[in-house]
């Protein structure tokens, strides 16, 4: 538990503990402005930037998607849409520093911190936090997509290639 002087009164030395209750109203005073994650917050960043889920309604990980939705379990949400629309990222970071949750999600987990090129949010509220940074990664274009293979058809030319070889 940290220590704080009770109303200016440091001069004495007059200090008490501080409850979680306490740490908890010091780090929501300083929340922001912006609205907690609710269903029509994360509908609306799902229309916006999901590109599998729309095909995926009938599967388990879509249902479980919809039932935490439902639940108002926000921060699983979140992070079951990550796993459902970047597969290939994963949650490398989520710490609470100074008031702020920082969520960062990377392709590459065993990588030095100062090697990768991970995705970096910061906001008071934790699922915020976590969407804010699949909302970064869906916009710079992180959802891997089925490669498109081009139909060119080879030139036919007068020659045919043969096996030409000397069995003497």
């Amino acid at each position: 538990m940290a220590l704080r002087p009770l109303d200016g009164r440091a001069a004495r030395g007059d200090f008490r503990m501080l409850r979680l209750s306490d740490l908890h109203i010091t780090a929501s005073s300083r929340a922001s402005n912006r609205a907690p994650l609710d269903a029509d917050r994360f509908t609306a960043t799902c229309l916006a930037h999901c590109r599998r889920l729309p095909a995926m309604r009938r599967t388990v990980e879509a249902q479980r998607l919809d039932r935490l939705v439902a639940a108002g379990a926000w921060t699983e949400a979140a992070l079951a849409l990550i796993a459902i629309e970047l597969p290939a990222w994963h949650l490398r970071r989520l710490a609470y520093d100074d008031g702020a949750w920082h969520c960062a999600l990377s392709t590459e987990r065993n990588m030095p911190d100062w090697l990768d090129d991970a995705v970096e949010t910061h906001d008071a509220d934790m699922a915020v936090a976590i969407m804010d940074a699949f909302r970064s990664v869906a916009a710079r274009g992180g959802t891997p997509h089925l490669m498109e293979v081009s139909n060119s058809s080879s030139q036919r030319s007068e020659f045919t290639p043969m096996l030409c070889e000397n069995y003497c």
